[in-house]
């Protein structure tokens, strides 16, 4: 078997392997979860501007109109992680506002540091809100809109990974977001109280689907033991003469096909924005 890793290497060349190894890890990473990470940010900043905006124009309940649907769902994707990656459970709130501290909901879980996989399990734990916001989305409107199939027939077709030029992804960002825009606020659905509905329960989860900066904390610590996790695989398929971006590039292809649903997250985010600054505009 012929060894890509040579023994006897010189600095320069050992020095080269490991840029390489890290910019391909970097690369991998990206694919896989850059979109998320990013439209994790962007709806992270939105809630909190929008809650901000809401508190000073109507008091701290306001964000209890969205936050008594909205807080349950956020902590049931805090759970179902903590299920899947086998941590601890100590105390789970699924809505107990707090004006002192400021919370609505919480769990609390611990883990084992030398478990390589409950420690990435901390990546998927705190992004665990985006998965269970996504999926309530999806089955809403399935329920109750009537063109519920085209609507995710566009949000499946909004796939966005890293694998294209920035200037590609922007553009069908910008694509995706007036298609599925145009999809749900089109004149047939604006005469029937579903869509109503539809739109009422969108805005209550997306508004505090977004992970908060405790749960940011918390998924940076499972992301670095990841990208590590990626670097020894990628050194060992270098030397075995195999290619791990190959299951990347798979990993990377499941997770764009929700990143749809994500996008819609952002564009009820965006709504409830606006609404909350045209309260703060009144009050």
């Amino acid at each position: 078997m012929m060894f890509y890793l040579p023994f006897a290497l010189s600095m320069n060349s050992i020095f080269e392997f490991i840029v390489k190894m890290l910019s391909m890890t970097a690369y991998q990473i990206i694919s896989v979860l850059g979109a998320v990470l990013v439209f994790g940010f962007i709806l992270y900043k939105l809630e909190k501007m929008t809650t901000a905006r809401i508190v000073d124009a109507i008091g701290w309940n306001g964000i209890l109109f969205t936050g008594w649907l909205g807080t349950p769902i956020h902590e049931s994707g805090h759970v179902i992680f903590c299920w899947i990656f086998t941590h601890k459970i100590h105390t789970v709130k699924f809505f107990k506002p707090d004006q002192i501290t400021g919370t609505l909901g919480y769990v609390e879980h611990s883990y084992n540091k030398r478990n390589l996989y409950q420690q990435i399990g901390n990546l998927f734990i705190g992004l665990g809100p985006l998965v269970t916001g996504c999926a309530t989305l999806y089955l809403l409107a399935f329920l109750l809109l009537p063109d519920s199939k085209q609507l995710l027939s566009v949000l499946a077709d909004s796939g966005i990974t890293a694998t294209i030029s920035l200037t590609d992804m922007f553009k069908l960002l910008f694509e995706s977001f007036m298609s599925v825009f145009t999809t749900i606020f089109q004149k047939n659905n604006l005469g029937i109280w579903q869509f109503w509905l539809f739109l009422y329960l969108s805005l209550c989860v997306t508004t505090h689907m977004a992970p908060s900066t405790a749960d940011l904390k918390s998924a940076t610590k499972g992301f670095i033991t990841l990208f590590l996790m990626f670097l020894v695989f990628n050194i060992i398929f270098s030397i075995i003469g195999a290619d791990f971006s190959v299951y990347t590039s798979i990993m990377a292809g499941y997770i764009g096909n929700a990143i749809g649903f994500i996008l819609l997250g952002i564009i009820f985010s965006i709504i409830n924005f606006a609404f909350a600054v045209v309260l703060n505009l009144i009050f």
